[in-house]
């Protein structure tokens, strides 16, 4: 046995020192517990977040809105991937806000796409499109990304809601 063994003043300041170990020990562990509690619940949150429908907020709403009314109006060809329920429901409700600021839709039609479209796409005829750039304003006043993607044969402005971007 070492020589500390047989003192009682050494197994008392081990016995001390152990003690007071111990209870840090147990507070890191409850730290621990705590911290793994907090990041479950965050990664639970972000993955609903992620896997929730888009919507359109009450407020994305109203700045879409603020910006297009009092503009000049133009008619709009909506287009989806095939096949996806949420984003059949996203082009519903950017329909309806659309019509609400008394845009015209000439069509809402599923598409089969080469590529796999995310997010929101304005697909026009040339770079200053004055209806075009309006819209971009608008859901970029929601802050809503909407790039643009040229097509010199484009006769009206088209939106594609692709997938919900990952």
């Amino acid at each position: 046995m070492p020589t500390w063994w047989d003192s009682l003043d050494s197994v008392t300041n081990v016995t001390w020192w152990l003690r007071w170990a111990g209870a840090a020990l147990t507070m890191v562990g409850a730290l621990c517990v705590i911290a793994t509690l907090a990041t479950s619940k965050r990664a639970e949150n972000l993955r609903e977040r992620r896997d929730a429908d888009r919507s359109l907020t009450k407020e994305q709403t109203e700045q879409i809105l603020a910006v297009l009314r009092g503009r000049p109006t133009a008619t709009i060809e909506l287009e989806y991937p095939v096949g996806d329920p949420e984003v059949i429901r996203f082009t519903e409700q950017i329909e309806g806000v659309l019509k609400a600021a008394g845009w015209r839709v000439s069509g809402t039609s599923a598409a089969i796409y080469t590529g796999t479209p995310t997010g929101l796409i304005l697909v026009v005829a040339n770079r200053s499109d004055p209806f075009a750039l309006a819209l971009h304003q608008a859901f970029k006043a929601a802050g809503i990304d909407a790039p643009g993607e040229l097509r010199p044969n484009q006769k009206a402005v088209k939106l594609i809601v692709g997938h919900k971007p990952r």
